[in-house]
């Protein structure tokens, strides 16, 4: 039993070496895809074109922001994972995703030559930065947490629970920098007035690309190398 418990674990930590070096694969790939989009300032978006945009998002015109669960964060957007420790056949305890959640909220995107409007964003690209959930006895200040947690199933009511759980937080701070990729569009703006006799206020909008995506990200690489 022992020697089969070793074989478990050893085939456990080559898989999880695999799906690891698979993922920085794919994250590399995804990367320089992005980085490959032409990027433009805001003002000077092309119609019609897939765009890369670098600027800082807040909540739209008369909406609060988001308060991200764990942290009590304002945000325009948070995602929230939870992972439980487990025994399942291993003789050593590993921990494994058990759920998560995504929020968002309206935003506008400002670079200080323009702001754009969003489409609801397909794909949310954000850096975990605050963790929780390996005190012992203490529950997470934060009733909106506590609430999450029973959405994903997992009980905040028996003694110890917290200390079988880590939460991992991301979000999108309120003009935090980020790089949006999308299709901008020019339409006209109904909430200003003319400019002039005959003509009429335009605004930029990101649209969703090819294959249904409009992404933004925190990634700290794309950023070094999204400067107008």
């Amino acid at each position: 039993m022992k020697l089969f418990g070793l074989i478990w674990a050893g085939a456990a930590t080559w898989f999880g070496y695999a799906r690891y070096r698979e993922h920085t694969k794919e994250r590399r790939r995804w990367r320089e895809a992005l980085l490959e989009l032409p990027l433009y300032r805001i003002s000077e978006v092309p119609d019609g074109t897939a765009v890369r945009v670098r600027g800082g998002l807040r909540p739209v015109a008369g909406e609060d922001a988001l308060v991200a669960p764990l942290s009590g964060r304002p945000c325009v957007a948070w995602h929230i994972r939870v992972e439980q420790r487990r025994r399942d056949l291993s003789p050593e305890p590993h921990w494994r995703d058990v759920g998560e959640k995504r929020r968002s909220g309206p935003a506008v995107l400002d670079d200080g030559s323009a702001q754009a409007v969003f489409d609801p964003v397909t794909e949310w690209d954000l850096r975990f930065d605050a963790r929780g959930g390996s005190g012992l006895w203490h529950l997470p200040e934060s009733s909106a947490m506590r609430t999450l947690l029973e959405e994903l199933g997992v009980s905040t009511q028996r003694p110890g629970w917290q200390n079988d759980l880590r939460i991992h937080e991301a979000i999108c701070g309120v003009g935090e920098p980020i790089v949006a990729a999308g299709r901008g569009q020019w339409e006209i703006d109904t909430s200003q007035g003319a400019t002039g006799y005959r003509e009429v206020s335009r605004r930029p909008r990101l649209r969703s690309m090819s294959m249904g995506r409009l992404v933004v990200t925190d990634d700290r690489a794309v950023l070094r190398r999204s400067h107008p």
